[in-house]
């Protein structure tokens, strides 16, 4: 955690950035330990109260927002972590990160949107606002111990479906969005991936994208 927040001094003071987005899975690293669950906690609750810090759900986050909810479990959650993260976290905390972003022309997640999940049969694909609006909608459905298509189970859990925007995978899955600009994580990579104008960089911690005035 310490070495974190180093690092990410040393990007505001390089580059002086307006925010700093951050794609999600804070928790189980494999084999960690609710001690370990509890630092990350700790710092996550401190960081949520920065103002120029948005914080996005990712599917290891999910059952730990909502323990009951069994269409959120994932590989890794553990009772005796969610416990650990319990002590730490309250729901005000878990109410301040969000589903999706859009910034500076570029929609961010952390897996990505499925033209399918979102794209109306009339009306064809929403605005950025409104694609929002449904990832809070499907976020306000889990919540309340239901399933939402935007927050299933997808190929890599060897479901019949596309994964919605926690659990799509960039390799099996995902598939470009028309007007839209992704930037997702998730699917782990030894480098950044460009799709059209789509990246993954869920590089271990070793990348970041910097979005100047649009353009990555």
């Amino acid at each position: 955690v310490n070495t974190l927040e180093a690092w990410l001094k040393k990007l505001e003071d390089q580059h002086k950035p307006d925010e700093v987005v951050f794609l999600g899975d804070y928790f189980d690293r494999f084999h960690d330990t609710p001690e370990n669950a509890k630092v990350t906690a700790t710092w996550l609750k401190q960081s949520l109260g920065k103002p120029n810090r948005i914080h996005l759900l990712g599917n290891h986050d999910m059952p730990y927002m909502v323990p009951g909810n069994s269409f959120l479990w994932c590989p890794g959650f553990s009772k005796d972590k969610c416990r650990a993260v319990a002590e730490v976290m309250t729901q005000e905390d878990w109410d301040k990160l969000r589903p999706a972003y859009f910034t500076n022309e570029w929609l961010l997640s952390h897996a990505g949107f499925h033209p399918h999940l979102v794209e109306h049969p009339v009306t064809g694909i929403p605005d950025a606002a409104g694609l929002i609006a449904l990832a809070e909608e499907g976020l306000k459905a889990v919540k309340g111990g239901l399933a939402h298509p935007l927050f299933q189970y997808g190929d890599r859990m060897g479901e019949s479906q596309i994964g919605g925007i926690t659990w799509l995978d960039w390799y099996a899955e995902f598939v470009p969005l028309d007007g839209f600009s992704q930037i997702v994580g998730h699917t782990r990579t030894s480098f950044p991936i460009k799709m059209e104008d789509n990246w993954l960089i869920d590089c271990e911690l070793k990348e970041l994208a910097l979005i100047t005035n649009g353009n990555v």
